[in-house]
């Protein structure tokens, strides 16, 4: 009778322990899933900002690219005319100086 009684008791404890054991595994597995739930979308979260930050950037250096080719393109044009007209000039100069010295020639003779 004993015996059977101190079964019973320790089946119950047995039980008690393996229950709270199995408590414990379900909220060590829980817990685990969700921290690597969390920190996976932590990871694409991040993952996600960087990509946005980088179309930013990109569309930022196009458009400062794009105001520094026109400025350049606008200095370019100004330098060829500049430099043509600077031709020019120089041109009609010459001209103009042999047509000084050929009228002067001819009314010296």
């Amino acid at each position: 009778c004993q015996s059977v009684v101190r079964q019973i008791i320790a089946r119950r404890e047995f039980e008690a322990l393996w229950h709270a054991n199995r408590e414990w595994a379900a909220t060590k597995i829980r817990s685990v899933w969700l921290g690597y739930v969390v920190r996976l979308d932590y990871a694409i979260a991040v993952s996600n900002i960087i990509t946005c930050q980088s179309v930013v950037r990109q569309i930022i250096a196009r458009r400062e690219f794009e105001a520094l080719w026109h400025a350049n393109r606008e200095w370019a044009a100004t330098k060829i005319r500049s430099v043509w007209l600077g031709y020019v000039v120089r041109l009609d100069y010459a001209i103009a100086v042999s047509n000084i010295i050929t009228c002067q020639s001819v009314v010296r003779q």
